[in-house]
Order: C-alpha cells, then structure tokens, then sequence
C-alpha cells in the first residue's frame, strides 16, 4: 500500500507499506533509503538530515543539521562535528580532542589544537568578572594541584607555581619577581638577594651602588698593576710588565730584582720545569748580560744521561773572555765529579785551600786535627837568598817550591874568608821549618876539605840549618851546592 503518491513530496518518491508490517522510504529515483519494521519499531540511517540540511562535513554515517552543520564518523570509532559545512573538532578513538586537527603528532598528546589558515591560534580562556582567576593546572594521581599557571584579573598579575608553591610572578608593571629572592624590573634594574654568577659583565659600572670606582694611574700595555696605598687607586707598574710569556723588571735604582721570603719555619723554592727528551739538554738556565748586549755568564742546570726515568742531572757554569764568547768552565756531573772545563782553581784567601774528607785520622797519619791541619792550601815556587849568621858570603842565590806544608829548597853559596872555627850556620830560607821536624841537606858540589858525615841538620822551629862540619877556618871562595826538602807543619 502506497502511503504517499509517488513525487508528491520534493525527494522522496513514495512511502509503501510492504507486507509484514514494514514500511519503506523510497528516494525520488526509486531508490530505496531506509525500512522500519514493526520488529523494533527504529531502524538506522546512513545519512539523516534535519531541516534544511546541507553540509560539505557529509559521511556515510551522519547527522546533518540546518544549514552548514553536521555530526559525522569519518573513520570507526570517531566522531567529528562540523560548521560552516567543515569538519571543525573531532574525537578520535583513544578519546583525543582535536580541534582544527584530524590527527594526534605524539601518543601523549590528548588535546590538539590548530589555528584557522594564515592565521595566530589562540587558546582563550575567560573568567567571570574581574576579580576571579584563570588558571592552568596540572596535577598528579593525589588530585591535588602540583604546577599551575595563573592570570589574577584584580592584580593583572601571572603566577607561575611549582610544587604547589609561588615561584615566579610578572606583575602588572611588567616587574619579575623570582619568589622573594630576586626582581628584575621592566626598566632594567634588577634586585638579588643571593648570589650573581655570570660569565662575563659589560658597562662601565657607573650605576652599581656600593661600589667606589677604581682608578688605574700610569696604565699601559703589559704593565703589572699593584696597589697604590691610596684608596680606590691602583698602580700600572712602568717597571714590572709581563708579555710574550715573560715577566720583565727593569730598574735605574741597585738592588732590583726578586725577593723570596717565608717569615714561617719553612723553605723557599724556586722551580725549573722542563718536558725535555735529550740527555745534556738545558732544564733551566740563569744568565747574565752586559747592557742587554752580550750574554757573559750562565749557570745551566741541565738533563743527566737517563732518558727513560728522568732522574738524573748536573749543572754547568759558563762565562766569557773578552771580546769571546760564553764557554763552559766548570761541570757538576751527576755522580758528584767536579771538572774544571776551562781555566784554573784558585783560592784566594790565605790558610783556606782544598781538603781530603774520606782521610781518617789514625796512628799513620798522626794528626787527628783534619779541619785545620790536613788542607791543602799553598803550592809556590820563587826564588830565595841564602844568609850566614856567622861569617859573610861573597854570592849566592836559590830557588824554592812549596807544595802544601811541604816545601823544597836549592841554592848555591860561596863563603868568604873564614876563620875561628865555628860550625857554619845558615839562615834565609823563604818558610820557616816546623817544630819537631827532623833532616838534613844534599850537597850536590862543594870543596871544602872537611865536610863531615853530616853534611848538614835542620834547624827546627826556624829560617836556618847549621852545617856541624863545617868550620870557619877555610880559605875564601869556598862554595857550596846544596838541597833539602822539609815540612813547615808543626808537629
């Protein structure tokens, strides 16, 4: 049975009641939209319109409201809603909200917003009044907000809280207060309570209270600044500057130079430190110059011979001769030898000389006094003259050498007339002989007729020997050769 006459209703061709209670809906085409049966009495609709219907958010299943409006399923287990005939907000099948979006960017995210095309998108939040607040809060599983943001419309002021605490407040003027601790004004000042740390400060300092400024005098490059002794004044020092990795200190007054001093009971150190890789090689080296010309003495402390461990050295001492150039003169070797290059050892003061430690006192040496006595501190040779205490010589003349307390004396003498026959004694020998020596005397040529056994006896404790002998009844021109060796050490 045909309810309604075929096209008697714009778009819909008929509606039939078919047998079994149903009834059909049938399109102007014939085609047929949708059955109710009497089993349900409801049955779906892939599209349903309500009122003026039209949409461009239109899906197979879909609601279609007035004008521009829909609620559609675009994909299963999703519901979108359109306006203005677009999808606008969907909810996806997790449960998102997408809004502008038909899609999540991260499995996190819940809520997706997009702005309309070539446009800023802003996320309004409106609070009643002006005196309520607007707040984002986030919270944990205790429901209890841990972080939030917040507009207060009475102040005009954002909070920002942390663990359900005020951290940061930008108040209306634009002021930003970090808790209580720090507030950085909008014009640029800024107050601290604690501790500033930064990695470098630019200005010239002239609006920090507290601080006096600090005049530099006699600045220029390179120079050491010190103090002054004058408040809020230092010093650029014209005679101390450091460049080029050297630290320079050049004076027109005596004594300039460094000062190493520790008032505690403890010691001063100065260090050289080279990664050096050769044996002999310089580890550090003091020198001198002469007007800042001529480099005219050194001491080089330098490398040893153990390339591997690195735990020997030795030291050297350089100078130069006139119109030369500096050469090495003395070496301290590292197993304690001391050569001398270059040149001789002296010693200049009387009595002071060189003394054999490793000599031990004992019944052989006799003398258990090393300090003083077992130096060796003289070695000359000269010539002398010989004298007669008891009748005159008519010529004669010697030659000696000393060699430490040991000395070796040779001259030759012709007597004059000699007569009362005394035993010759002669005098004038350049060191005194010591006390408790014992000797006599070498005759290499005479021709006196009674030279005795004895030629002749050292005369201990003085300038003298007497030849026992030898008497003074000899005709003139008598002459006598003759050497002999004696300490001067006194025993």
């Amino acid at each position: 049975m045909t309810v309604i006459r075929p096209n008697s209703v714009t778009g819909i061709n008929s509606i039939t009641v078919q047998s079994g209670n149903s009834l059909a809906v049938h399109k102007a085409n014939g085609e047929l939209i949708r059955t109710l049966t009497s089993s349900s009495g409801v049955s779906t609709f892939s599209t349903l319109s309500v009122g003026t219907a039209t949409t461009d958010n239109s899906a197979a299943k879909s609601i279609n409201i007035g004008l521009g409006a829909s609620i559609s399923q675009h994909t299963d287990n999703s519901l979108s809603f359109g306006t203005g005939g677009d999808e606008r907000l969907r909810i996806n099948s997790d449960g998102d909200l997408l809004v502008g979006r038909t899609s999540t960017i991260d499995a996190s995210e819940v809520l997706g917003i997009k702005g309309p095309d070539s446009e800023h998108c802003t996320f309004g939040i409106t609070s009643d009044g002006t005196t309520n607040l607007g707040i984002i809060a986030f919270n944990d599983d205790d429901a209890t907000f841990r972080g939030r943001i917040q507009y207060d419309h009475n102040t005009d002021s954002m909070q920002f809280r942390t663990a359900g605490t005020e951290r940061l407040r930008i108040t209306s003027t634009g002021d930003i207060n970090v808790s209580t601790a720090a507030t950085i004004k909008a014009n640029g000042n800024a107050t601290f309570s604690g501790i500033v740390t930064a990695t470098s400060f630019k200005g010239d300092g002239s609006g920090l209270s507290g601080i006096t400024g600090t005049t530099i005098n006699n600045n220029a490059n390179d120079r050491v600044i010190t103090g002054s002794g004058t408040a809020n004044t230092l010093e650029g020092e014209s005679e101390l500057t450091f460049g080029s990795s050297k630290l320079n200190i050049t004076s027109t007054t005596q004594a300039l130079g460094l000062n190493l001093r520790n008032t505690g009971n403890e010691y001063t150190n100065v260090q050289f430190d080279a990664a050096r890789t050769g044996a002999g090689q310089a580890l550090g080296i003091v020198n001198a110059k002469w007007n800042n010309n001529h480099e005219v003495a050194a001491i080089y402390l330098t490398a040893g011979d153990d390339t591997t461990n690195k735990d020997d050295g030795t030291i050297k001492f350089y100078t130069s001769a006139a119109s030369g150039s500096i050469a090495e003169r003395l070496h301290i070797k590292n197993n304690g030898d001391v050569s001398v290059t270059d040149g001789n050892l002296l010693i200049g003061t009387g009595g002071h000389g060189i003394q054999l430690l490793n000599q031990t006192a004992s019944s052989a040496t006799g003398v258990s006094n090393q300090d003083t006595d077992e130096i060796f501190n003289s070695y000359e040779f000269g010539d002398w003259t010989p004298t007669c205490t008891n009748t005159a010589l008519s010529s004669g003349g010697g030659h000696y050498m000393r060699i430490g307390a040991l000395v070796w004396v040779g001259c030759n003498m012709t007597f004059a007339s000699m007569s009362g026959g005394s035993t010759v004694t002669l005098g004038g020998l350049p060191f005194t002989i010591g006390s408790g020596v014992y000797g006599g005397i070498m005759v290499k040529y005479s021709n006196f007729s009674n030279l005795g056994d004895i030629m002749g006896h050292l005369d201990a404790g003085t300038n003298g020997l007497h030849l026992p002998g030898t008497t003074l009844d000899e005709a003139s021109g008598k002459r006598l050769d003759w050497s002999t060796v004696y300490p001067v050490y006194n025993f």
